[in-house]
């Protein structure tokens, strides 16, 4: 344990970080001024191997948009991403707006089917494969940061705005309101 709290004092913006215990990096909010002690708080979570800390909730980075990507190493007391699955949820965003575009087009490119119009239906194919390979465009993003935040910034580059719109995956603001149970794992958001 980081902490041998056990009287009941303000938890303020306190966080708990930890892994989880089927391995999965969790953050819990406890309720400010809940009357529980951390020991209290700290039995009721599912923490892995009795191995958290404590920090303020201001230390976390700021972009959360791969959270479910990072990890935590309690031996240095560290949050970090893991890189190819923070590429992976990008991908999976990429698909989610791409489909619906796919669906689109296939209409597009029925109707040039209908009216025989094969300058359309070839231009229509090619749209198609632009869209299908996008995904492809996060495994090529070279990561050369160190810092999540500007790990994360990389890896949403590989956004493409004229094809896909604007980026709403992206979660960069600080939590405004107040959790209401004694704790909230935000491991596969």
């Amino acid at each position: 344990m980081d902490t041998d709290f056990s009287t009941n004092e303000d938890i303020g913006n306190k966080i708990f970080i930890h892994n989880n215990n089927n391995g999965d990096f969790s953050i819990t909010y406890p309720i400010t001024n809940c009357g529980l002690t951390y020991d209290e708080i700290i039995e009721n979570m599912p923490i892995s191997n009795n191995e958290y800390t404590i920090i303020e909730e201001k230390d976390l980075p700021i972009d959360k948009s791969f959270i479910g990507a990072w990890t935590y190493d309690h031996a240095n007391k560290k949050i970090d991403i893991d890189i190819e699955k923070a590429k992976e949820i990008q991908k999976d965003n990429i698909r989610s707006v791409r489909d619906a575009l796919l669906k689109k087009e296939d209409i597009n490119f029925f109707k040039a089917v209908e009216s025989g119009d094969t300058l359309e239906q070839n231009a229509s194919a090619n749209r198609k494969q632009i869209l299908r390979d996008l995904p492809e465009i996060v495994d090529n993003v070279e990561i050369t940061e160190s810092n999540i935040d500007e790990i994360s910034s990389q890896i949403e580059s590989a956004w493409d705005e004229n094809l896909l719109g604007s980026n709403t995956f992206i979660f960069k603001e600080e939590r405004e309101t107040e959790i209401i149970s004694v704790y909230t794992d935000i491991n596969n958001q």
